[in-house]
């Protein structure tokens, strides 16, 4: 289960990361995926899990591929 965790903190991590390349808050992440703050950030924490369909409209949004948030948790 532990390795499943740091999995999850990867991808979180990479997530956050090109938000932050791209100058983007997680406010405005919720607004180009038309849901809420609040939804955006308990996923972003780790809060409440985060789904494949949501890492792929985040990464719809940013421009990026899905795969993107991913790489450094299998490396």
């Amino acid at each position: 289960m532990e390795s499943h965790n740091n999995e999850t903190r990867v991808v979180l991590g990479e997530v956050k990361a090109e938000l932050a390349r791209q100058n983007l808050s997680g406010r405005a992440l919720a607004r180009m995926i038309d849901t809420s703050p609040i939804y955006v950030s308990r996923r972003l924490s780790g809060e409440v899990p985060i789904s494949v369909a949501d890492l792929t409209r985040v990464a719809g949004v940013l421009q990026v591929p899905v795969t993107q948030f991913f790489e450094r948790s299998v490396a």
